[in-house]
């Protein structure tokens, strides 16, 4: 039994309150922090709790216990003998003779770590929904059957309906024309020979591991119309299962204007019409950048709390809740990146900073270190030959994450992954390779649309074809170069030129 209090850190304690003695035990003890021989007693106890709500409720639990024999169970904090303020768990119970409490006995608890992780995940989710929550874009989910699981702010303010009328109640085709849901079913019912009707119509391209991104019409409450370029994707959980559908849209009321008034005007706006054909460019593809870079951190939280379920030590867990905070980090500014881009300007001006390649390879460690512990991958780097750039941050540490990440994507199921960074002079400029051991590309088959958008070259499930086009499209704006060997079933090398 000690051995087990031990580890849980649960210790005992009892107060005679016929010989005014308090005894504890060496856990509880220890939770204190006292030395061994500390004799306490009721005053001293109770002193040991903090001034404010922990110390006012232990007084009244006790008091009503040695009053009416009432046991408690309450969770309170206290400031040890070092001065560390710790969460515990108090459990008391009476003994009652004659009617009168003679004895009161119980356990006590260190819980601090288990309200810190408590805090942690409150913060977290916090977080999540600001995220979620930030910008005029409406992002809803739903589960397999199309009932709506989750209606965002952004989603509230376009569509005038609040969450709590729609959550588990309804689902998307509502807010659909009703003809545009017909036509379209249509459509695919022709294309995969089978019927396809109501909510199907909008994820059937989701449930065969594709992005449906199309423009449709959205009805708010009141009636009113609007449309939208909605991107629809599968949610997928650690087992590679379908657990939902994911819709982002957004409203592009503004960009149908103006292609009208473009149309009305077009002899005297050629100048109005590429830019505009700028955005559509820009709008039409936006899901789609959204979708893929939030992937990434949004996996590695999934990785991380799987690893967090499934440990029992609450050092592990503490430790997973510091990468889940590193992660959130990164979603968050992800998040503000996209947010940015729909800000179409004539001409694009990037930030540049010096830049330190062991800081960058660290970063990305830090973001995809649930990939990383769940593949066991080996990431080795040598940038001796070049340890500095001047370059846009944000668009190195896409560069770091896009690459590495698809090195642990196309990992080799037959040997185990390896992933080395090295950086060179050549010609007078800096290079950075990144070297892998995974599946390879057949470069004589797909070595010319190797960074086109949408192209893949695996049947991989989160093969999406949008990493290595968002990657060159980067290095290109900034004037480099990138390049790749391979083969197959021997690993790929991406070459940087900046």
């Amino acid at each position: 039994m000690e051995k087990t209090n031990e580890i849980s850190r649960i210790g005992t304690w009892e107060v005679d309150l016929v010989n005014n003695k308090i005894i504890w035990s060496k856990i509880t003890k220890e939770i204190h922090e006292v030395s061994p021989d500390f004799e306490p007693d009721l005053e001293t106890a109770i002193d040991f709790f903090k001034e404010g709500n922990s110390k006012k409720t232990i007084t009244e639990v006790v008091n009503e216990a040695i009053v009416h024999g009432s046991p408690y169970d309450v969770e309170l904090e206290i400031i040890t003998a070092k001065n560390r303020i710790v969460w515990v768990r108090a459990i008391g119970q009476t003994e009652i003779v004659d009617d009168k409490c003679i004895r009161l006995y119980g356990v006590f608890q260190d819980i601090n770590e288990l309200k810190l992780a408590e805090e942690k995940i409150i913060r977290t989710n916090t977080e999540l929904n600001a995220i979620l929550n930030s910008g005029p874009i409406s992002i809803i989910t739903t589960d397999m059957n199309g009932l709506i699981t989750h209606f965002n702010k952004g989603a509230e303010q376009l569509l005038q309906y609040t969450a709590n009328e729609v959550i588990g109640k309804l689902t998307p085709v509502v807010i659909h024309l009703e003809e545009e849901v017909t036509n379209r079913g249509k459509e695919l019912s022709e294309l995969y020979k089978k019927e396809i009707s109501g909510f199907n119509v909008l994820v059937e391209k989701a449930k065969r591991g594709e992005y449906e991104s199309r423009q449709w019409t959205y009805i708010k409450k009141d009636g009113t119309q609007f449309p939208v370029e909605l991107l629809v994707t599968a949610l997928i959980n650690l087992k590679n299962e379908i657990t939902g559908f994911l819709g982002v849209g957004t409203d592009i009321s503004a960009r149908i204007a103006s292609e009208k008034e473009i149309l009305d005007a077009k002899n005297s706006l050629e100048l109005l019409t590429k830019q505009l054909t700028k955005q559509n460019n820009q709008l039409a593809s936006f899901a789609h950048i959204t979708s893929h870079n939030l992937r990434s951190p949004v996996s590695n939280l999934n990785s991380l709390l799987y690893f967090y379920n499934n440990s029992e030590s609450m050092e592990d867990k503490a430790e997973l809740f510091e990468k889940f905070e590193i992660v959130i980090n990164h979603l968050t500014s992800t998040l503000n990146t996209l947010v940015d881009t729909l800000k179409i300007k004539e001409e694009t001006t990037h930030e540049i900073e010096k830049l330190v390649f062991d800081d960058l390879l660290n970063k990305t460690k830090e973001i995809l270190s649930g990939q990383i512990i769940e593949t066991q991958a080996h990431i080795t780097s040598d940038f001796s030959k070049a340890q500095k750039i001047n370059y846009s941050r944000t668009y190195l540490e896409s560069i770091f994450l896009n690459l590495i990440s698809n090195a642990i994507k196309y990992q080799s199921p037959e040997r185990a992954l390896k992933i080395h960074l090295e950086t060179i002079h050549q010609n007078g400029k800096t290079e950075l390779i990144i070297t892998d051991n995974g599946l390879g590309i057949d470069m004589e088959k797909h070595g010319s649309k190797l960074f086109g958008l949408n192209k893949t070259f695996h049947r991989h499930a989160e093969a999406k074809g949008i990493g290595l086009y968002l990657t060159k499209t980067q290095i290109d704006s900034m004037g480099g170069n990138i390049s790749a060997k391979s083969k197959v079933n021997e690993g790929t090398s991406f070459i940087v030129t900046f």
